[in-house]
């Protein structure tokens, strides 16, 4: 009814060898994408939206709240750790699978502002793990104590650490597959005041 659009390819001079063998596998794929292919796109889909959904749906919600009525604390917190980690498993072995679908492309001008971008990044997710504060799992009784060092600036540094090394990737590599595993990652760090 629509026809049939053709992907964009960037010209070759500006990818690497081994990129622009992949884009060229991709761009025959991308026209008739098969049902393999569309199943395991899917599969990268559906993995991200679970993972940013657990976080942002039950986490800090009052689905949290009756979960931790009918299992108890630690109940919960093993159950949520367990579908984190059955999340974040999905989350790869989608992305394994998933074909490679170029949408912008890799931006050479970027590669300079992200390497200065990911020492900020690194920086909050160290000093996030290794400060305690009232938004980490375990820690509601530092709700009352006024904020100390890096939390005075950010309220979870580890999430805000993770979140930015998930934008400078997510503007840097231009493809599905990448951007779908980095949407998941900053979605599930997008709104740092909630708690596990």
């Amino acid at each position: 009814m629509w026809g049939r659009l053709e992907p964009y390819v960037l010209p070759k001079r500006s990818l690497t060898g081994d990129t622009t063998e992949r884009v060229r596998s991709a761009s025959n794929l991308y026209p008739g994408i098969g049902s393999r292919d569309e199943r395991t796109v899917l599969s990268l889909v559906l993995a991200a939206l679970f993972f940013a959904g657990i976080h942002l749906g039950i986490a800090g919600t009052a689905i949290r709240d009756r979960a931790i009525g009918i299992l108890g604390k630690n109940g919960y917190m093993a159950s949520f750790a367990v579908a984190s980690v059955i999340g974040l498993g999905w989350l790869v072995a989608a992305y394994n699978r998933a074909p490679y679908l170029v949408t912008w492309g890799m931006l050479e001008w970027w590669k300079p502002i992200a390497i200065i971008l990911m020492l900020p990044a690194a920086l909050l997710v160290v000093i996030g793990l290794t400060t305690p504060n009232p938004t980490s799992v375990a820690q509601e009784g530092r709700v009352g104590q006024p904020p100390q060092g890096i939390v005075r600036i950010t309220r979870h540094p580890f999430l805000t650490g993770v979140a930015l090394w998930a934008l400078v990737h997510l503007i840097g590599n231009g493809d599905v597959r990448r951007n779908l595993g980095r949407f998941a990652a900053m979605c599930a760090s997008a709104l740092p005041s909630r708690r596990c």
